[in-house]
């Protein structure tokens, strides 16, 4: 692992924080993550995911997954998971995190591999990160199909995981659909099938998934209920009889091939949606009479693929447009959100993707590049607030309870 310089843009953000009369939450770079005797062309920063314990970081073209052990100085030398299957499925093409469970997506599966199987219907391999050593289980689901996909989305919130499957076929050709799974007595096990009451053929629902509480969202980029493939994301609330459809939400203006939903968070009380092919992010609240547009927001550049990946924490924002490798933050003051920051790397050559991964834990950001350099590179942030002194969770040291190698 290498620790090498940066260099962060900000512009005019001193300004805007005055005339806004905001905090000013800017984000300074502590540390570069490079792979560890990975391949060339990697992938490695494609999934991220941070605790106050670990940052992980999926390297999906070699299979792999580095978990490593945050110490008060940094970070100690990786865990490396790798691939159990033989088979070359995409291992950390999504990667969430609680506590010490992570959970990783492999959405592919090489027919030509050992024992064979069916070509890309994926699976979830959820693991336990103890002291006394890793332990997984994997997750599937009756009915899956040979291009499902299954595990090319994830996240986890508590005791339950949802995962997207975007190629499913249950509600039409490619309708996508997502699935929760809830952990009882230490045991992950199947909860429920997430389908819109308005899914259809072609949605891609489950390109994108988040979950926080008992509110979960499912992108559908391809829903082409308005416009082609203007796109959709659906909300889902958990109540005492399971999981109910409660909206659909579209962009304000739909345009064709729009992109809505290829990216969605959700912090249990706003969602916000990717619309990447017009470079905007919208954001949604819960109100009395359910959700309703709070404001749409541009990307400072045009072309950038702004709303490629979202994280949402209160009155906290964050958004990546990889295409132009930044991620954009705002803060929510006086009911609008103000862009405070941006975010870019002197590693993030033009193609790198800077942004195209991020993961938020307190006051600790960490992004992913998948094509920075031979095989990628995931950069940490922390959040200075006013005078420039750390907030949010310390590290913990290694040796902790949490891995040990």
């Amino acid at each position: 692992m290498s620790k090498r310089a940066l260099t962060r843009t900000v512009g005019g953000t001193a300004c805007l924080l005055a005339a806004a009369g905001a905090s000013a939450q800017i984000m300074t770079p502590t540390m570069v993550l490079d792979p560890v005797a990975a391949m060339t062309n990697a992938g490695y920063g494609t999934s991220v995911a941070l605790t106050s314990t670990v940052a992980a970081i999926g390297s999906v073209s070699d299979n792999r997954v580095y978990i490593y052990p945050r110490t008060m100085n940094g970070v100690g030398e990786p865990i490396v998971l790798t691939d159990p299957f033989g088979r070359s499925k995409g291992l950390g093409s999504a990667i969430a995190m609680q506590g010490s469970t992570l959970v990783a997506g492999a959405p592919l599966i090489d027919v030509c591999g050992p024992a064979g199987g069916p070509m890309s219907s994926g699976v979830l391999m959820v693991y336990e990160l103890r002291a006394e050593g890793t332990s997984a289980q994997q997750l599937t689901h009756s009915g899956q199909d040979r291009i499902d996909q299954f595990g090319c989305s994830v996240a986890i919130d508590g005791d339950t995981i949802i995962a997207g499957a975007k190629y499913d076929n249950s509600s039409g050709h490619s309708a996508g659909a997502a699935w929760t799974f809830r952990r009882v007595n230490g045991v992950w096990a199947l909860e429920a099938q997430l389908v819109g009451n308005d899914a259809r053929m072609g949605d891609l629902a489950g390109w994108s998934v988040d979950i926080k509480g008992d509110v979960a969202v499912v992108g559908a980029p391809m829903d082409s209920s308005t416009i082609n493939q203007a796109g959709s994301a659906r909300i889902f609330e958990r109540g005492p009889g399971g999981w109910t459809h409660v909206a659909s939400l579209e962009a304000p203006t739909p345009t064709e091939l729009g992109a809505f939903g290829v990216a969605v968070a959700t912090d249990g009380t706003r969602v916000v949606v990717g619309e990447t092919r017009r470079n905007r992010a919208h954001v949604f609240v819960r109100g009395s009479n359910g959700w309703r547009l709070e404001q749409t927001i541009p990307g400072a550049r045009w072309g950038g693929e702004f709303g490629a990946k979202i994280e949402i924490d209160g009155d906290r924002l964050f958004v990546g447009a990889p295409q132009q490798n930044t991620v954009e933050t705002f803060s929510l003051n006086a009911g609008r959100w103000t862009r405070t920051d941006r975010l870019t790397s002197s590693l993030a050559t033009p193609g790198s993707q800077f942004g195209i991964a991020m993961a938020l834990h307190g006051r600790d950001l960490l992004v992913g590049a998948r094509f920075a350099g031979p095989d990628g590179l995931a950069v940490m942030h922390r959040e200075r607030l006013g005078s420039g002194s750390p907030s949010g969770n310390a590290a913990t040291p290694a040796g902790t309870g949490l891995i040990s190698r």
